[in-house]
């Protein structure tokens, strides 16, 4: 397995995925901090003030009951203004002396009592505040106000009727309620809002707290002006929801709205960090599962990506060992169908040019771009060669200098197209007399050197072989050369030198070049003689 790059393919895309990971991480968070806690707050509070209406009801269902038992028990009194016991006794049933368990009695004009219909369950004796009751009953058809036991001091409600007899001096007709958890608001004593939320019935006039699911609340002031900014909505008799600060500092939702008839009104809480307890869980999950899902994203991204690019990474430790001489230029293996193949491929046909342009590039040094025989320096580093093996072996070699006898002519006459024919084919008939081990070079213009190898370390049996081989050479470029419609005439003068592992290469070229220019001299004598 390839080692880890820090600028890597694999390294990148591993931290791709990481950033995508906690991008999407926060994406998550924000979406739960925004807009799951906007909905889930409007839930719970509608859920609140839905709650906080069905309190209402229940309560004013409760006080219609018993006023309307007290309007019946009213109904009993005569045009005189009495009324029989045991009447009452027999009106009254069992819920209904329990609804009353406290007492029912006569309240005259000037707020005192004048007679006790029924008397209070267990001796426990209550008192009320008969004027304010009497003061309520001015404007409206009933009244509540808070009475006070005699020996315990736990507080009751004393619920009033008017009684319209012009006659008698009894003005109302007053019930006393408990109210403790097993009363007329045993509904909010006893109830609950999730495990920390609950209910509160406050009066606006004392603002004190009648009823509660805290129990150390109940008779206790509520909140100051100020403190609660719901809470003050709330005292000016209008009803409404959100979010606000109780008196004891912690945020919750409310819901409030007050009591038909009445100075009171509800309120349905519940603590905001309960209410949004999911949306907390939801973050804490996000936050604790992020590390772990980025270390999972970055492990399975590295793996995968380390198995994909593993075919680019065995091309390229090819290509390096190609270019570090390793191996040989040899096509890189094709190890997957997909884009790293398809690079495979490119890099391939990309080595095929370089080896096909490095090719023409060693033909331009090494061949004559004309003939295709080894150039001026091709011959030298042969040479060389040749020599250091006639050194080791012990043998003879000839070096041949052959120069086409008035070429020049040719070229001017013709032009230089059939001259470089006339050089193509020489060299092709030069090459076809000699042997494979043999040399031929082009040295430039009509010059080439031939260097015969392998002979006899005899000079004379050297010497008579390499002037065989320059007589057949001179045949076949004697020959006639067509070309164009017309046919050519060429002849050679070569100049011969034998050497051996002892021999100077220069000398030998040198040697060889006069000899040729000594047969060129007596060629053109000869024809000089033969044309007087």
């Amino acid at each position: 397995m390839a080692g880890i790059h820090l600028r890597g393919i694999a390294t990148k895309l591993t931290a791709l995925a990481i950033v995508i990971v906690l991008i999407a991480g926060a994406i998550r968070w924000v979406t739960v901090e925004l807009l799951f806690t906007d909905r889930v707050s409007k839930t719970v509070v509608t859920q609140l003030e839905a709650t906080n209406q069905l309190l209402i009801e229940h309560i004013e269902a409760l006080l219609t009951q018993r006023t309307d038992q007290l309007r019946i028990i009213a109904g009993l009194f005569s045009d005189d203004g009495q009324i029989e016991q045991e009447a009452v006794n027999r009106l009254l049933s069992p819920y209904q002396r329990l609804t009353f368990r406290h007492g029912i009695y006569l309240l005259n004009n000037n707020a005192t009592a004048s007679k006790m219909i029924h008397k209070p369950i267990g001796g426990n004796e209550y008192i009320c505040d008969n004027q304010a009751l009497l003061s309520i009953l001015s404007t409206q058809d009933f009244a509540i106000a808070l009475g006070a036991s005699t020996q315990t001091k736990q507080t009751a409600l004393c619920l009033a009727i008017p009684l319209h007899r012009e006659q008698e001096e009894k003005a109302a007709l007053v019930g006393i309620i408990e109210s403790s958890n097993n009363g007329i608001f045993s509904s909010i004593n006893n109830g609950r809002i999730a495990a920390n939320g609950g209910y509160l019935l406050i009066d606006r006039d004392k603002n004190i707290i009648l009823a509660s699911s805290k129990s150390e609340l109940i008779m206790k002031p509520a909140a100051p002006p100020g403190v609660n900014p719901l809470h003050d909505v709330a005292m000016t008799g209008m009803s409404g929801s959100g979010v606000t600060t109780n008196a004891q500092g912690q945020d919750e939702f409310s819901a409030f709205a007050p009591i038909p008839n009445t100075h009171w009104f509800t309120v349905s809480r519940v603590p905001t960090a309960e209410a949004l307890e999911v949306v907390d869980t939801l973050k804490g999950i996000i936050s604790t599962s992020l590390p772990f899902a980025t270390t999972l994203v970055a492990v399975i991204v590295a793996i995968t990506t380390s198995i994909i690019i593993r075919p680019l990474v065995k091309t390229a430790k090819h290509a390096r060992d190609i270019a570090s001489g390793k191996l040989g230029m040899t096509p890189l293996p094709v190890l997957s169908n997909d884009e790293v193949g398809d690079l495979t491929k490119a890099f391939n046909a990309m080595m095929a040019e370089t080896l096909k342009s490095k090719e023409q590039l060693r033909t331009l040094a090494y061949k004559d771009s004309l003939t295709g025989l080894d150039n001026r320096y091709s011959l030298f580093v042969k040479l060389d060669q040749i020599a250091k093996q006639a050194q080791r072996h012990g043998t003879a070699y000839a070096i041949l200098f052959l120069d086409l006898n008035d070429f020049k002519t040719i070229n001017d006459t013709f032009g230089h197209l059939t001259g470089d024919y006339i050089l193509k084919t020489v060299a092709t008939r030069l090459r076809a007399s000699l042997r494979s081990c043999d040399v031929i070079a082009r040295m430039g213009g009509d010059e080439f050197i031939l260097v015969i190898t392998d002979l006899d370390p005899l000079s004379s049996l050297a010497r008579k072989y390499a002037e065989e081989i320059a007589s057949e050479c001179r045949k076949s470029i004697i020959e006639p050369i067509p070309y164009l419609g017309y046919t050519h005439k060429v002849d050679a003068s070569i100049g011969l030198s034998i050497g051996d592992g002892e021999s100077v290469i220069d000398d030998l070229l040198a040697d060889s070049d006069k000899a040729m220019y000594a047969a060129k001299k007596s060629t053109l004598h000869r024809q000089s003689s033969d044309t007087a």
